[in-house]
Parts: structure tokens; C-alpha cells; sequence
């Protein structure tokens, strides 16, 4: 379970030539899934103020069709003209592909006295966004 965790990695490369283009290559050591790109913000980079997420709507990428690969594709992501703050992030998410109710009955207990459950998770990585130069 962890070497799936690890495997889901991100990079951003700056835009040659505009500051709001960045390169991001999104690999999955697995089978290909879709997942989204989020772009989140914030003005102090403490860990206890939380991020701001921008609407999907305020950035665009291409190619617009959304997979992971192992050997990684190449997205470019124009970032909003406004809206960011002073510390940027791009994230990849990755979602389950179903969501299905949690496979407990009260009235039938497995052997060993416990029931059974289930856990789903989604794959996220981040990366810090290039700053402007001045």
C-alpha cells in the first residue's frame, strides 16, 4: 500500500518565457487513472493556516484529457492571472474509481469476534509553484 503512496510523484518545471505556464509531469507507477489538478494558496506558509483552493475554472491545461502513466505525462497548466498569493501549489489528485457502502452487516460477526470493513483512498501530491522574479 505505501510503495503506491510513493509512486504518485509530481514535478514542475517554470514556463519559458511566461511566468504563469508551468510544465507538470504526472506518473503512476500502476495501471493509468484519472485524476484532477487543483492549484492551492495561501499568504503564510505556517503549517496551521490552511490552503486556499482556486476554482477549477481559474486555470486551464492541456492536453485536456487527465491520466497518470508510469514512465509520467506532460501537462501544461496556464495559472490564473490573479488569485494566487504569496505561496502556491500545484496538486495531482487521484480519486477511488467507485465509492461503495461500507461492507458491514451488525448482525453477523467474522471469525475472531471483529466485522469486516473497507478503505478507499485518494493519492495526492503537491508541488510548490515557481515564485516570479523581481
Amino acid at each position: 500500500m505505501t510503495g503506491l503512496l510513493l509512486a504518485f510523484a509530481l514535478g514542475v518545471f517554470p514556463g519559458q518565457g511566461a511566468t504563469q505556464v508551468v510544465k507538470v509531469v504526472v506518473r503512476d507507477e500502476g495501471k493509468p487513472r484519472p485524476f484532477i489538478f487543483q492549484i492551492r494558496t495561501k499568504d503564510d506558509r505556517r503549517a496551521d493556516v490552511p490552503w486556499e483552493y482556486l476554482p477549477a475554472e481559474s486555470f486551464s491545461y492541456f492536453p485536456s484529457r487527465l491520466l497518470t502513466s508510469p514512465p509520467g505525462r506532460i501537462y501544461t497548466v496556464r495559472l490564473p492571472a490573479t488569485g494566487l498569493k504569496r505561496y502556491g501549489q500545484i496538486c495531482a489528485r487521484s480519486e477511488p474509481t467507485s465509492k461503495q457502502p461500507l461492507p458491514v452487516d451488525p448482525s453477523k460477526v467474522a471469525p475472531g469476534g471483529s466485522s469486516g470493513f473497507s478503505v478507499a483512498l485518494a493519492l495526492q501530491s503537491c508541488m510548490n509553484l515557481p515564485t516570479a522574479s523581481k
